[in-house]
């Protein structure tokens, strides 16, 4: 189910739903191919768009969570690579 729900949200596929989306739209209202077609490709592009909206808010938070870590850690690293300088000149703790 993942790997379905990461190839629904990569960017080919949300180029191509988008542009089949307004396609279909644009047939259905010139006519060129009936309403029920259009309005179902229509529906098909709508959630598409939810997945990929949802899979791409998931992500983001999921990233800026590892970037707080990493964050964290590389000050908790500077820390103690400050506190080693100073241990081993002989200068005081400030």
């Amino acid at each position: 189910m993942s790997r379905l729900i990461d190839a629904a949200a990569s960017a080919k596929v949300a180029g191509a739903t988008a542009l089949g989306t307004v396609a279909s739209g644009f047939a259905s209202f010139v006519g060129m191919i009936p309403d029920d077609i259009g309005k179902g490709v229509s529906l098909v592009g709508g959630i598409l768009s939810i997945v990929m909206i949802q899979y791409w808010r998931k992500n983001t938070k999921k990233l800026d969570l590892e970037t707080k870590i990493l964050q964290l850690q590389l000050e908790a690293a500077q820390r103690d690579a400050n506190h080693k300088r100073r241990a081993t000149d002989g200068n005081p703790e400030t």
